[in-house]
């Protein structure tokens, strides 16, 4: 069953360097929405704000549940490059409830389980992404906030993740410069502030 989340961000502000880079006053209330904006607008920069890994300097967001668990996939958050696809498994099964046999089975529609002994660093640029994204994927969570999950994949993989996230039971919130969800997604335009 589908569970909605709303979220308000109301003078939501991020500096980097003295420089405003981020303004937001906004609501996402949609089951699939695409966060959409020039380059440097801070559609990542909003990402890691409301996943939590940063902090706002101004503003606040408001989420609809008390304790929303946000996953974030996006290349902002630093894997160590010396852990094997594996060891990152069970690391995320240890700390995020990663469902490891939905994991396994995707890993193996998208070829990526053979890789999986290699540490994160040596695998392809693809196969990075795949990883980075069903360790996101596989873990439970009121909102799924993805940033670029189809870059680099090749058309059949592309494809695999795109009926992934058709079948999520939270709301997806998605920066990505293919658009190839964009006829079933709300859209939010972010506006460059920062120069």
């Amino acid at each position: 069953m589908f569970r909605m989340m709303v979220i308000r961000c109301e003078g939501l502000e991020k500096y980097y360097g003295g420089a405003l880079r981020l303004k937001a006053d906004l609501t996402i209330n949609a089951k699939r929405t695409y966060l959409t904006g020039e380059n440097g607008s801070g559609k990542s920069t909003l990402l890691r704000l409301l996943a939590g890994i940063e902090q706002p300097d101004r503003g606040v967001s408001h989420h609809s549940q008390a304790s929303a668990r946000i996953v974030l996939s996006s290349d902002s958050v630093v894997i160590p490059e010396v852990l094997n696809g594996w060891e990152l498994v069970e690391l995320f099964e240890r700390h995020r409830q990663l469902d490891r046999l939905g994991f396994e089975r995707h890993a193996d529609a998208l070829g990526l389980k053979e890789h999986l002994s290699k540490p994160f660093g040596a695998l392809s640029t693809g196969n990075q992404r795949k990883l980075n994204v069903l360790l996101a994927l596989c873990c439970p969570a009121d909102l799924y906030a993805l940033d670029e999950p189809f870059n680099g994949l090749d058309s059949a993989s592309l494809d695999y993740i795109k009926g992934l996230l058709f079948g999520l039971e939270a709301p997806l919130l998605l920066v990505d410069h293919t658009r190839a969800l964009a006829a079933e997604c709300d859209e939010i335009q972010l506006e460059t502030v920062g120069a």
